[in-house]
């Protein structure tokens, strides 16, 4: 339909791989952000409320994995750094830097934050000024959200011409039309920051992903994995489109095993509870879902043994973990 020409323009680049679909950590931002911040499974319980976490580091963590193969961290993110204490959980657990709309200078915005473009406005101006040391970046944009208040018809949303594409099975009201128009924003806006980032910074490696999918829909019927899967998409100079199987699946704490493969030189080890998306083709999950290659699946009496066995002791982990510290005593 047009809506996210830029991603499409990745996808169809060799140096772009991605999944046939993903998992992701919860069904919304916080969970998913407990769940690169820890590289824990979900287990009902909200790392960032726990007095552990300010205590000790989780060395599968994201941010963890990350400095320990030899880079500076920093968290960048579109709202306001007292939701969910994501500041303070973040530089808690490896992040050197954190930086959110309070900030920035900008205009419009709304109570969740600053619009994309000026998130990325930011990060591409710190790495612009970057020496010679190896940074990561994670960047949490807030755009794509209620009350979907941003003027893309100023922003050059081509309204009518998505209009006149949109299949019977999509309205076409004002509202649903709006919503759109977000997403082919946060879609330009994140494009124009990888090419200028590309352009100044060639060897950079982008990962894109969603935080959750459940809550966005605009068709009447979908399927399980409409409803619930996420892209992930590995974007770079050095990143070959035959690395993964078309049919490809994944879960979200794969993503941090597999960029620190990607990231890492040789002999470097890293910790995660899930292999790479190189090294394992099996069977995922998440916090109600699991899947294999053919097909999404609801967590019930019904799920394999092996499987079940393995969800079981994830979630124990991460429970210990977080609720009684490092100690296995």
């Amino acid at each position: 339909m047009g809506l996210v020409t830029k991603e499409q323009n990745l996808l169809n680049s060799p140096n772009c791989f991605k999944t046939d679909f993903m998992l992701a950590q919860g069904t919304g931002t916080m969970p998913t952000i407990n769940g690169f911040v820890t590289g824990l499974a979900d287990a009902g319980i909200y790392p960032n409320s726990q007095p552990e976490s300010y205590k000790t580091k989780y060395g599968t963590g994201i941010g963890s994995v990350m400095k320990a193969l030899g880079y500076r961290t920093v968290f960048w993110y579109g709202g306001f750094e007292a939701w969910q204490d994501i500041k303070q959980f973040t530089l808690s657990q490896n992040f050197d830097e954190f930086y959110c709309a309070g900030d920035f200078q900008y205009e419009g915005g709304n109570s969740w934050g600053c619009p994309d473009e000026i998130l990325f406005k930011y990060v591409e101006k710190y790495i612009a000024e970057e020496k010679d040391e190896r940074i990561f970046h994670i960047i949490l944009t807030t755009s794509n959200h209620p009350p979907y208040n941003i003027d893309v018809a100023s922003k050059g949303f081509p309204k009518e011409e998505i209009k006149q594409k949109l299949p019977d099975s999509l309205g076409s009201d004002e509202e649903t039309l709006n919503e759109m128009g977000h997403i082919w924003y946060v879609d330009q806006s994140m494009g124009n920051f990888i090419e200028k980032v590309e352009a100044d910074k060639p060897d950079t490696l982008f990962v894109i992903t969603g935080d959750h999918a459940e809550r966005f829909d605009f068709a009447q019927e979908v399927d399980l994995k409409t409803l619930s899967a996420v892209p992930c998409i590995f974007y770079g100079k050095n990143v070959d489109k035959d690395l993964l199987a078309d049919n490809k699946v994944g879960c979200h704490l794969q993503i941090i095993s597999t960029l620190a493969e990607m990231a890492g030189k040789k002999g470097d080890t890293y910790s995660s509870i899930w292999p790479s998306l190189f090294e394992y083709n099996g069977i995922v999950f998440n916090h109600r879902l699991w899947t294999d290659t053919e097909k999404i699946y609801k967590i019930n009496s019904e799920i394999p043994n092996t499987l079940a066995n393995k969800i079981k002791a994830a979630r124990q982990l991460t429970a210990w973990r977080v609720l009684r510290g490092n100690d296995i005593q």
